[in-house]
């Protein structure tokens, strides 16, 4: 040996861009998260909008129930809120609503702060 590299050979550049083809792939799809499969709770969804409305109202939304919002974040919950409002406006919490759905949600909740 005297200290000079000699070119590599053809199977060693082979066997090279097959390791580094082989390690970026695997980088590569490490990258990408992995996908979560979402399932869709319509109970709870349906809790979520009854507590985003009895937040608009004024009212307490975790009176003897669990919190339908646990683990959520704020900006997450305002986010959740802004989208299932669907751009109900914070002043009118029944904006959007028949007048028959107005009267069942006083039946059951009362009327909101607000309006008495």
């Amino acid at each position: 040996m005297d200290g000079r590299g000699t070119p590599l050979r053809t199977w060693e550049k082979l066997y090279w861009g097959v390791f580094v083809t082989a390690i970026s792939l695997f980088l590569f799809n490490r990258l990408k998260p992995d996908p979560v499969d979402a399932k869709i709770d319509e109970d709870k969804e349906a809790r979520k909008l009854e507590a985003a409305r009895a937040v608009l109202a004024g009212r307490s939304f975790t009176e003897g129930e669990e919190d339908p919002f646990e683990g959520l974040g704020p900006q997450e919950i305002q986010a959740y809120i802004d989208k299932a409002l669907d751009g109900v406006s914070h002043s009118d919490p029944f904006e959007g609503m028949t007048p028959e759905e107005i009267n069942d949600y006083t039946a059951k909740n009362g009327i909101p702060a607000q309006y008495q």
